[in-house]
């Protein structure tokens, strides 16, 4: 479950959206270096200009200690939070406002799945609705070259799946060009930037002609 404190962090994200962008990068490279080292302090020369968002992941329970050299994660769970499942946590709690206000036949993050080869994917979120399967990606680093990697990821998970599927990309950052227009003619739905702290109304404007099936 995802403690409702959390809410507090992701508004000051995203209404900050523009300071934060460098400064999370750095965080999820941290984060990742203390995975790849199987340690959860790392050493590093840390700039005063990034001590804001680690003060905030501090203040959020995810970060143990910092300083100017050093980050001690409050564990595991709390590195892979700073790596970025931060963002999955967001939506899953906007999720559960549109399960609120509409009724979702199911929702998750975090789901494990497997092709009919054996082969494990990972879904950063999914909901279900009408017996329509919705999945979610959450991207909070750079796509850069993956972003074509993301796109075709979930174009194949949703050919895969045996219901009537819609993806969604939920990035931090906005996408590049080409990678918006890979999306668009894939009909795989974009939200991306301060956008996101709404995820909720944009899940119920994406909805919108499911529910007004329902309700007639």
């Amino acid at each position: 479950l995802v403690p409702a404190e959390s809410r507090n962090l992701f508004k000051k994200i995203f209404t900050n959206i523009e300071d934060y962008l460098r400064p999370l990068s750095s965080l999820n490279y941290f984060a990742s270096s203390a995975e790849k080292e199987r340690t959860l302090s790392i050493l590093h020369n840390i700039p005063e200009d990034q001590w804001q968002i680690l003060q905030l992941f501090y203040e959020h329970g995810a970060i143990k200690y910092y300083d100017n050299h050093r980050i001690t994660f409050s564990s595991e769970q709390g590195r892979e939070f700073c790596q970025g499942f931060w963002l999955e946590d967001h939506i899953y709690l906007e999720l559960k406002k549109v399960d609120n206000e509409i009724g979702l036949q199911d929702f998750a993050c975090s789901v494990e799945v497997e092709n009919r080869h054996g082969i494990p994917n990972e879904l950063d979120a999914v909901f279900l609705y009408n017996n329509h399967l919705y999945l979610v990606e959450c991207k909070t680093a750079k796509m850069k070259e993956k972003g074509t990697g993301v796109i075709y990821k979930i174009d194949t998970l949703n050919k895969a799946a045996k219901l009537q599927t819609k993806s969604i990309i939920a990035s931090f950052r906005k996408l590049k060009k080409h990678d918006m227009e890979r999306a668009e003619d894939l009909g795989i739905a974009v939200i991306s930037g301060s956008a996101l702290l709404n995820f909720s109304k944009f899940i119920l404007k994406l909805l919108k002609p499911e529910i007004t099936e329902t309700h007639r």
